[in-house]
């Protein structure tokens, strides 16, 4: 009897060890996830290596994507879905531990399917969101922080007889703008404070007031952004079209238009204007559409930004120069004259003052007065423009603005 049972106590000990070192091992891994996925591409017979690393590629990014939904609760899913996408897009490989391919692939009409294993990194997705969380605001947020407060309204289409899409719709508040978010990165990290979407949420007469409308009118848009607390409010429109360009039979070209118009809140005066376009290419037409709108929306984040520091600089009041500044129509020229002003020796500082129909007024803040800024003036010259000037005192300076 005892030799039967010795086997039998010995396998029960071993099956036991069994399931305790696999419940260890999965605590060891519970901040990973294995994901099996399909990633296809548009292929050609010719190019068969290249379609394989993009079907690989879209399996990558539809393993981060379903393990981060399957992470989250869904009602949290919902909220962070355009963080979700902020983060992962392009980032794949940063939160694939390891993948392994499964088939060799096939060949179906002009796709190529393959069948791949990713092991994704749980820990790293959750980094990445809490980098993204802001701080909660204290009561005067301009106060503490000193950086301009900006509200962006961005819509987007991403084709071109496509709908359009806009954060500020109900329906579509967690969508993902992607040159919306592309320029909240470049400003943000340019120092400005842009106000997050949910704020305007927390205030149904102020959606009621856009929700219906993805081009919002400038008074609107200040209105709203009063109301948030808003230094300056950015209306725009971004659009993605399929390119005439051929590269070859199947890569495709792209390109991204980027326009934006930025208003003072107090007075909805226009102070800046940007349009930024960029082309791409790739095999698949979504991801080059997302490509050339994020593209773009980085340019035109980087000229605005530009643009608003030079007439946001300085606080107003105090010390500096008055130049007021005739021709303002034109409004191109009028931000082309700022960008050269700015960039002239002596010359620390623009902010905005005024600005009426044809006329703006500039606190200037310059090494030296009046007088010797109008001689710095008449000395330079101007590519897109000419300049008369009509006064200078020791702390004013008048001039005109005319097109060519």
């Amino acid at each position: 009897m005892n030799v039967l049972r010795r086997p039998t106590f010995l396998f029960a000990w071993v099956l036991l060890l069994f399931f305790l070192a696999g419940a260890t091992r999965g605590q060891a891994q519970s901040d990973q996830r294995t994901i099996t996925v399909v990633g296809q591409a548009y292929s050609k017979d010719k190019d068969a290596a290249a379609a394989r690393r993009q079907a690989i590629a879209d399996a990558l990014t539809t393993a981060v994507d379903l393990a981060a939904v399957e992470m989250l609760a869904p009602e949290e899913a919902v909220a962070r879905f355009t963080d979700l996408g902020r983060i992962i897009l392009g980032n794949e490989k940063d939160f694939i531990q390891t993948y392994e391919v499964l088939t060799g692939g096939a060949t179906i009409g002009n796709r190529f399917r393959i069948l791949v294993r990713a092991e994704v990194s749980l820990d790293r997705i959750r980094e990445r969101l809490s980098a993204l969380e802001a701080p909660p605001e204290q009561d005067h947020p301009r106060e503490k922080t000193g950086r301009p407060r900006l509200l962006l309204f961005v819509a987007e289409q991403q084709t071109e007889r496509g709908p359009v899409h806009y954060w500020w719709r109900e329906a579509e508040r967690t969508a993902a703008i992607v040159s919306d978010a592309a320029m909240v990165r470049v400003l943000s990290e340019a120092g400005f404070t842009v106000i997050a979407h949910e704020a305007l949420f927390q205030n149904p007469e102020l959606v009621a007031r856009v929700r219906f409308n993805p081009y919002i009118e400038p008074g609107d848009a200040a209105v709203v952004g009063r109301d948030l607390e808003a230094d300056v409010v950015i209306v725009g429109t971004a659009v993605a079209r399929r390119s005439l360009d051929i590269i070859d039979e199947r890569t495709r070209t792209f390109s991204a238009t980027v326009s934006v118009r930025a208003f003072a809140t107090e007075s909805a005066a226009e102070i800046a204007e940007v349009t930024r376009t960029s082309a791409g290419s790739g095999v698949n037409d979504a991801a080059g559409r997302r490509v050339v709108l994020e593209k773009a929306g980085e340019a035109c984040g980087r000229e605005l930004a530009g643009e608003l520091a030079a007439v946001l600089s300085r606080p107003a009041g105090g010390d500096g120069l008055r130049v007021i500044v005739g021709g303002t129509r034109n409004l191109g020229i009028f931000v082309a004259f700022r960008r050269e002003l700015l960039n002239m020796a002596g010359v620390s500082g623009i902010r905005l003052l005024e600005m009426r129909t044809n006329e703006a007024v500039l606190r200037v803040d310059y090494d030296g007065d009046g007088e010797a800024l109008a001689r710095a003036l008449a000395d330079k010259r101007f590519e897109t423009f000419t300049l008369k000037l009509y006064e200078a005192e020791p702390g004013e300076v008048r001039l005109e603005l005319v097109a060519p």
